[in-house]
């Protein structure tokens, strides 16, 4: 057997089609990936609905109506955990024959269905829906946070230094007790591909990148972040002093994701500020405004107001 799915010029439909000695058979598709914007699974469900399922060349060991679960990025059958009880499932017969008879042009079609549905759940998301399971820590920490951290199928951050195209990291600084509007950037160069965001896996590879710079993301203004790591080619130079010309696009993506980060975080933390522990008292909204941000936090911790109840 092999298998194939094709998009409808006309409907954008997908169809998938299974060729079993020499008959070819039909489902209309609807792929379905997980809408969890801070999800990092990699399944595509595919609910197949035979177009002709009394035709006398219909095997009889085929289901009329079936899912197939598949990773359109690792290109085979999705092996992880599924559903509420985040049990593991052996893969079916039906999911064998697709993930092992598809094309590169079948994977490519399912990997920009599942990308487009990634990336609009992000577009979409709401910092004070409760969703948000990531905690932050890197702020304790005094780092910045990357938002690939926070949304792992984030498309990247396209740059044009010296007519090469540089897709980079972003990350940016929560501290609501630092005034900064700073995003920190590490380009990497390479081909990013749109299909599959094999790119996602890099700042994690330990490949270091080849330049690293700060971007006032109210100014657009940039200066270099770290001296020490890799240089870009000397004809290049930095990659521009101002975020202007082919990178203008840049600063308005940069200065909406700082917005998103500090609501998520704000939102995030929220419950913990109004948490009250041994010794600590309510202090209050009206309070904790006449505090000033390097007081001591009235609540008794020891610990400034802006590390505490004034987060």
């Amino acid at each position: 057997m092999t298998a194939e799915f094709i998009e409808s010029k006309e409907t954008g439909q997908l169809v998938a089609v299974l060729r079993h000695e020499g008959v070819a058979m039909e489902w209309d598709c609807e792929p379905v990936a997980c809408s969890g914007a801070y999800c990092d699974c990699t399944l595509l469900e595919v609910y197949l609905r035979p177009r002709d399922p009394a035709s006398p060349h219909w095997p009889a060991d085929l289901p009329d109506e079936t899912a197939i679960r598949l990773d359109p990025l690792a290109r085979s059958v999705y092996e992880g955990p599924t559903g509420d009880s985040g049990r593991q499932h052996p893969p079916t017969e039906l999911e064998r024959v697709f993930a092992e008879g598809l094309s590169d042009d079948g994977w490519d079609l399912l990997a920009a269905r599942f990308i487009g549905t990634r990336e609009a759940a992000i577009e979409n998301v709401d910092p004070n829906d409760g969703m948000c399971t990531y905690e932050f820590e890197e702020v304790d920490e005094g780092w910045h946070v990357a938002f690939l951290s926070v949304f792992p199928f984030a498309p990247p951050v396209r740059m044009d230094v010296g007519g090469q195209e540089y897709y980079g990291v972003d990350s940016y600084c929560l501290d609501r007790g630092c005034r900064c509007t700073r995003a920190a950037i590490d380009l990497y160069s390479g081909v990013v591909d749109d299909r599959r965001r094999g790119y996602v896996e890099l700042d994690a590879s330990g490949s270091p990148p080849v330049y690293s710079f700060a971007v006032d993301t109210r100014s657009g203004k940039t200066h270099r972040a770290e001296p020490e790591l890799g240089e870009l080619p000397a004809a290049h130079g930095p990659p521009c002093r101002r975020l202007a010309g082919p990178n203008a696009h840049v600063l308005s993506t940069l200065r909406k994701r700082r917005t998103l980060l500090r609501k998520l975080y704000t939102a995030t933390r929220r419950p913990a500020a109004q948490t009250l522990g041994p010794g600590r008292a309510d202090v209050g909204t009206a309070s904790a405004d006449r505090v000033g941000r390097n007081s001591p936090c009235p609540c008794g911790s020891g610990k400034k107001h802006k590390r505490c109840c004034g987060r």
